[in-house]
C-alpha cells in the first residue's frame, strides 16, 4: 500500500490593498469557490424566512455561541 495521499487543488484570492494586511477572500477548493458557497447559503436562509436579513443574523449568532 501506497502511504501517497492525493493531491488537492486549493486556490487563494487575496486582496492587498493595505501590503501590511492582505486579506484572504476566498478559497477555491477543487474549483468550489467556498464565497460562492457561503453566499448562496445565506441567500437560502434568507428567503426562507420570507426575505427577513434578522434571520440571518441570528443563525450566524447561534453559529457563533455554539463553536
Amino acid at each position: 500500500a501506497s502511504s501517497e495521499k492525493p493531491e488537492i487543488k486549493i486556490d487563494w484570492r487575496v486582496v492587498t490593498k493595505n501590503p501590511d494586511n492582505p486579506l484572504i477572500i476566498d478559497v477555491i477548493i477543487e474549483g468550489v469557490s467556498l464565497a460562492k458557497v457561503q453566499r448562496e447559503e445565506f441567500n437560502s436562509i434568507i428567503q426562507s424566512n420570507d426575505g427577513d436579513i434578522n434571520a440571518l443574523f441570528s443563525t450566524l449568532r447561534e453559529f457563533v455561541a455554539t463553536n
